[in-house]
């Protein structure tokens, strides 16, 4: 039976020797939130020792050569492997599926498949976090204060009644807003005060595909201050920059 997840690559599966035992694939994630499509997908029914054993790594980015470890419930290292090559994709998001072969593996027994502590969690990490600072289409960076066009008109109330509404100061500093979306949401309040920045839509040209950003304070859709992506923001830096163990 599945056990969790470690990060956000991890699945667990059962080995039998004759007769293969039922997998519930049911990871769940740091925070106690269900996935219903783990990155590291697992045969649910389990796996004859003497047969080929394959699991199957999901990734936005280049999956090929990730490593990957098969370990028992008490977390003892039976066996350690590299990803194969990408066999396509599996939807939008996961553009690579890599195989993840342990047909070493033969005595029967639960065992958790382990991936993403090398380059594939990193690589998506600093993707992640490079469009977060400015690397995406509208070329802005979604953290205020940080690069020289950042979101000068956020849905917030002390920012748009006493902050500037050009980028100058005072600003609400180190806040990361919610960015691109499906659509800009529209609506005022009593007392709010119009910003739209440079007095017009400058980032409509780079909207598309679904895609739009609005830096305007009617938009709470794309321009609100969000606590969750505040706090998380800094501890993403500080795991990237962290030396590897």
């Amino acid at each position: 039976m599945v056990t969790g997840v470690v990060a956000w690559l991890r699945a667990t599966l059962v080995i039998a020797v004759v007769a293969p035992i039922v997998v519930a694939v049911s990871p769940t994630p740091s925070g106690g939130a269900t996935s219903a499509a783990p990155p590291v997908r697992v045969d649910q029914v389990g796996h004859p020792g003497t047969s080929t054993k394959t699991a199957y790594l999901l990734s936005p980015g280049t999956c090929a050569g990730a490593p990957f470890a098969v370990r028992t419930t008490g977390r003892a290292l039976v066996y350690s492997g590299t990803a194969g090559a990408s066999q396509g994709s599996w939807n939008r998001r996961y553009r690579h599926v890599c195989p993840l072969v342990f047909d070493a593996v033969g005595s029967p027994g639960t065992y958790t498949v382990t991936a993403g502590s090398g380059p594939v969690a990193t690589s998506a990490a600093q993707g992640w976090l490079d469009n977060l600072l400015g690397a995406n289409p509208w070329g802005v960076s979604f953290l205020v204060d940080d690069g020289t066009g950042f979101p000068q008109c956020m849905q917030h109330q002390v920012a748009n009644l006493v902050g500037s509404l050009d980028g100058s100061a005072p600003v609400l500093a180190g806040v990361a807003v919610e960015g691109p979306t499906r659509a800009a949401s529209r609506g005022k309040l009593t007392g709010m005060r119009d910003c739209l920045a440079g007095g017009g839509d400058a980032y409509a040209p780079f909207n598309g595909h679904r895609a739009v950003y609005r830096d305007n304070v009617q938009s709470y859709s794309t321009d609100e201050p969000a606590i969750d992506l505040t706090a998380a923001t800094p501890l993403a830096f500080a795991w990237l920059g962290a030396p590897s163990t």
